[in-house]
């Protein structure tokens, strides 16, 4: 079959995700697609869980956008006062 995410799963299904991966929160396993296997039942394999495509494209918009600067960030780096040249006596 192919990759379904996890709100598209029938409920059987979202109980046999949750069975493979009790230790996630249910909305951190929402933001995943699982393997269905042509038998009706996920897959176990390593890999066959990945994060869902509209997941992808949230964490691909927040990369892609402008960081949050403000005018003097970086003043406390500017007062530093060290240098790497020996120190004169």
């Amino acid at each position: 079959m192919s990759f379904v995410d996890f709100r598209e799963l029938s409920p059987p299904l979202q109980a046999e995700a949750y069975l493979m991966r009790p230790k996630w929160p249910l909305d951190e396993l929402e933001r995943f697609a699982f393997w269905v296997k042509p038998d009706g039942h996920l897959s176990r394999r390593a890999g066959h869980h990945q994060l869902a495509k509209a997941e992808g494209k949230k964490i691909d918009a927040m990369l892609r956008a402008e960081p949050v600067r403000s005018k003097g960030d970086l003043a406390h780096y500017k007062t530093a006062r060290f240098s790497l040249a020996p120190e004169r006596r």
